[in-house]
């Protein structure tokens, strides 16, 4: 990492410090009250950090009524900070987050696989690499990262699985995959697969049928496409 890169995350450490600040105004309490309770947990009957977590994503993703984030207002009323300031803090909008396998640290940073796209990330820590000593080769941590130049910052609070638990940790990264698949395709390489996967099964669809295209009666029993495209078993 570069020494402006350094600089960068000291900065990222402090502007995150500044952005959460700006999301406790009393202007924002009660579209925080109501984004706590849609997600069935309020202030008082969470713990610290549960509610963390929330309140990360109150201020990175949820849209306000007016259409925007509370970090873009952030960084609205702030046009002091310097081009690439601005760039970093409205990146953090894209968060990636799920189950990660620690594979080990290099230097101050921790390189972790995510368990959803099957990426790799250096990720830092803007309270030090010491907190990493907590994250062993082959532990999984379900974290929330967002981008700091080239590499990753830590976002919230971090839960550290052992490896011992390593299904507890793919079955969430199955369910978050379930819930939002885009987040599989950050990696252009599942894009590629899904289109190979795709094109496979239209040809077999039009080998067996002899065309790509099939019209029939309502309530017309296409169980043999379905088997044929593995829908069912």
């Amino acid at each position: 990492m570069s020494t402006s890169d350094v600089a960068l995350l000291r900065r990222a450490g402090d502007l995150k410090g500044e952005l959460v600040a700006f999301s406790q105004q009393p202007r924002y309490d009660r579209a925080a009250s109501s984004f706590l309770a849609e997600y069935g947990s309020g202030r008082e009957d969470a713990d610290e950090q549960r509610w963390m977590l929330l309140w990360d994503c109150f201020v990175l993703e949820h849209r306000l009524a007016n259409g925007r984030t509370v970090v873009e207002q952030f960084v609205k009323a702030r046009p002091d900070l310097p081009e690439v300031e601005r760039e970093m803090v409205l990146g953090w909008r894209d968060v990636v987050q799920g189950p990660f396998e620690v594979k080990g640290q290099d230097g101050p940073a921790l390189l972790v696989e995510s368990l959803i796209d099957d990426l790799t990330y250096r990720v830092r820590s803007n309270m030090g690499p010491a907190v990493f000593k907590q994250m062993p080769r082959r532990s999984f941590i379900i974290a929330r990262l967002v981008a700091v130049g080239d590499e990753w910052m830590l976002s919230g609070p971090v839960q550290i699985l052992r490896g011992s638990e390593r299904g507890i940790a793919y079955q969430l990264a199955l369910d978050m995959s379930l819930r939002t698949p885009e987040a599989v395709f950050r990696n252009p390489d599942k894009i590629a697969l899904a289109w190979e996967h795709q094109r496979a099964d239209r040809a077999r669809f039009v080998e067996f049928f002899g065309t790509d295209l099939l019209v029939g009666p309502g309530g017309t029993d296409t169980g043999a496409a379905r088997r044929l495209l593995h829908v069912l078993p």
